[in-house]
Parts: structure tokens; C-alpha cells; sequence
């Protein structure tokens, strides 16, 4: 991922020397230090993501279709590992680049076939077992964070009583299985101990029950109605998850209780992500039991900034190529890096009201890559002026 990270911003016509300092301070930060060394989904997925920005500047310098399938091999793997990367995702990146460069449509199309089909198979597959077209039935679970969440408990209860909200509703967000089978009729046994026993061998709840199946079909409907008629409620989550999706991804419950690189941390989370607002705060004698203080204190104020930089001039490409003049190869790349961090954004603050900063860290190498980038370009426009004020 690292060689990845250097060679898009070589590529961009930063300094070797540059780009590699560049990688070098992220390779050292405690996002990358502790997620390298995790095992778990959220760093590989980092490294496709970036992987797949090279292999589209790539694309977009051969045109082959071996390139093309190699882009979008490296998607289509990543939607078949993480299943917050839909199909709408996928589909969304053949359309922009065949929107791009519309001249090599058929190489484009002939390379997202490769990827296409497999995860079409997967979702086709669990719409005949499970009808459900994707590839996790958790979308209802972690909306429900955000929605039947939010809904005052009285009135909850009260919905629930009177038909309204599912008995699913009377749950806290992920439930063991034992417990919504004692609100809710369980499904007939399977045959099978992976999806019909409420525990694992290791006496751990089993979140691979069929219950799941029942409560994800009754919670869907809840999440609609929760959301149309209590829209503030639902709004308010929103903005808060939008400030957690800023904070450091060393703020996880996973890793403070471990953490032991804390100076460094420190350090990092103010420099970096601009984590200050406490410090401001109590400049102005805001008490940390404030109503205000709590939600604000962690925002990562630089990481908003850089995330508004990159959408907005994520639009302003797509703008272009939709009035059909000529975009370049490396702003077809930051349209990729911009649609995929509008899409991740999106996801997490409305789909998940926890954990919104280790969602970032997926796409936060190619953010390093865009934010160099962009101030090497400012740096030269600026230069130029000063050379040529006419």
C-alpha cells in the first residue's frame, strides 16, 4: 500500500523526495502503526482501495483491457470482502469511467465483466436463500442505530404496544439471538448449529442465527417508519456520527484499552487531525460536563476540512465531465478517490452510529495522497501567478 501511496503521488508530479516523505510521516502515525498490525478487515480493505487508484491511472494511461480488468478486479474483490461496498458502489465506478472516457467504453466494460459477474452471483445467491439482494442483511441493524434508536423510549413502547414498531424494537442494537427469540417466534430449526444454536462452542452469543433473518425483515419496516416520522431525532444522530466520522481511529473501544503509544497519539491528534476544539474550549471556561463540550472536544477539525476539499471538488470534476468537456487522467483519479469518500461518509454517518472513524481509515491513505497532491498543485498555481501577474 505504501509503494502504492508513493508511486500516485510521484505520478502526480510531486518530488520523489516529497512523496516519500510524504509516505514516510504516515507510516509512522498511529493510525498505521496499530491498523498494519490488526487483524481484521479494515486495513486490507485500505490497501484495495488504494491499489485500485493506481491500477486506474493505469487503466487510463494503457487502455487495455487487461488494465481495465485489473482495476476493477481490485473493486470486486473488495465488495466481496466488505460488504459495506455494495453493488451501487461498484456500478457507480464503471459508470463514472465509461462518463470519463467515453471513447474506450467497450475496454472499460470488458474489464468490470471480470468482477461483475462473481458479485452479482453472491447477491443473486442470497436473494434465492435469504431474499435479499446483497451481501449482509446487518443495512436494517446499523440503520436502526440511527432511527428506531432514537425514538424516546416511551413513545417506542408505546408504537410497539399498539402494533406500530416490531417487538424487535424493544432490543438494544445487536442483541444476542436468545433474547429476540424471547420477543419473537424463532424460525424452524435448519439442521445446521452454525444457524440454529443461540451460543458458539465457546459458550459466545452465535450472531450467525437465523432469528437475524426475522428481526433485519421486521426492523426494515421500523427503520422507514422511525424515519419519516421522527425526522429531527433521526438528524440529530446524523450530525453527531458526522463529528465521530472526524475523530482519530485511534479512538476506538478496541484500542484505548491498549494503547501504549499515548505521546505519539497525542501529538498526532492535534497536529494531524486537528483535535483542539477541548483545549479551545477551555480557554473559554466551557465545563467538560457541558452539554457541548462532550460532541465537540473530539472533532478532528483538519479531517473535516479535508473531507469537505475532496467531495466538493469531487463534484466540480463530475460537473465537468457531465458538460462534456475534457477531463484528465489524474482528475478522473481524484473523482474516484472523491466518489469513494462520499459513498463511505455516507454510509457511516447513516448507517452506523459507532466506529465512523475506523470506517475512515479505509479510505484515509488515498486522502493523504489527494491533500499532497492538492497543495503541491496550489503551491505551483501560486507560483505561477507571482511569476506571470497577467
Amino acid at each position: 500500500m505504501y509503494i502504492a501511496m508513493y508511486r500516485l503521488m510521484h505520478g502526480n508530479d510531486l518530488s520523489s523526495r516529497t512523496s516519500l516523505a510524504v509516505v514516510t510521516a504516515y507510516m509512522i502515525s498511529p493510525i498505521a502503526i496499530i491498523y498494519e498490525c490488526w487483524l481484521f478487515y479494515t486495513w486490507p480493505a485500505g490497501a484495495l482501495l488504494t491499489l485500485s487508484a493506481l491500477a486506474l491511472r493505469s487503466f487510463l494511461s494503457r487502455e487495455t483491457a487487461g488494465t481495465a480488468a485489473l482495476f476493477f478486479s481490485l473493486i470486486g474483490i473488495l465488495a466481496l470482502t466488505r460488504s459495506a461496498f455494495h453493488l451501487v458502489w461498484v456500478v457507480a465506478a464503471i459508470a463514472a469511467l465509461v462518463l470519463a472516457r467515453p471513447k474506450i467504453w467497450r475496454r472499460t466494460l470488458a474489464g468490470a465483466i471480470v468482477p461483475f459477474v462473481p458479485v452479482v452471483g453472491i447477491y443473486a445467491k442470497n436473494q434465492v436463500l435469504f431474499s435479499n439482494f446483497s451481501a449482509s442483511r446487518w443495512l436494517w441493524w446499523h440503520f436502526a442505530m440511527t432511527t428506531v434508536a432514537e425514538v424516546p423510549e416511551d413513545e417506542r413502547m408505546a408504537l410497539i404496544g399498539s402494533g406500530v414498531l416490531s417487538p424487535a424494537a424493544k432490543l438494544p442494537d445487536m442483541a444476542p439471538p436468545h433474547l429476540f427469540a424471547e420477543v419473537i417466534e424463532p424460525p424452524p430449526p435448519f439442521g445446521m448449529a452454525i444457524l440454529d444454536d443461540y451460543y458458539k462452542t465457546n459458550g459466545e452469543s452465535n450472531y450467525n442465527h437465523r432469528i437475524y433473518l426475522t428481526v433485519a425483515e421486521m426492523l426494515k419496516r421500523d427503520d422507514l417508519y422511525a424515519m419519516w416520522h421522527y425526522p429531527g431525532h433521526c438528524a440529530r444522530k446524523v450530525a453527531l456520527a458526522i463529528g465521530e466520522f472526524s475523530m482519530p481511529a485511534t479512538d476506538n473501544h478496541f484500542i484505548l484499552a491498549n494503547l501504549k503509544i499515548t505521546a505519539l497519539d497525542a501529538v498526532y491528534n492535534v497536529a494531524v487531525y486537528g483535535r483542539f476544539l477541548g483545549h479551545v474550549m477551555s480557554w473559554f471556561d466551557v465545563k467538560p460536563e457541558s452539554e457541548l463540550y462532550a460532541p465537540t472536544a473530539k472533532l478532528g477539525v483538519f479531517v473535516l476540512l479535508i473531507v469537505c476539499l475532496v467531495a466538493a471538488s469531487g463534484v466540480v470534476i463530475l460537473i465537468k465531465g457531465l458538460r462534456r468537456r475534457a477531463v484528465t487522467d489524474k482528475e478522473v483519479v481524484y473523482l474516484y478517490i472523491s466518489m469513494t469518500l462520499i459513498y463511505i461518509a455516507v454510509i457511516s454517518c447513516l448507517l452506523v452510529s459507532f466506529e465512523n472513524n475506523r470506517n475512515r481509515v479505509m479510505i484515509e491513505p488515498l486522502l493523504v495522497v489527494y491533500a499532497a497532491s492538492w497543495i503541491k498543485d496550489y503551491i505551483d498555481k501560486r507560483s505561477s501567478r507571482r511569476r506571470d501577474p497577467a
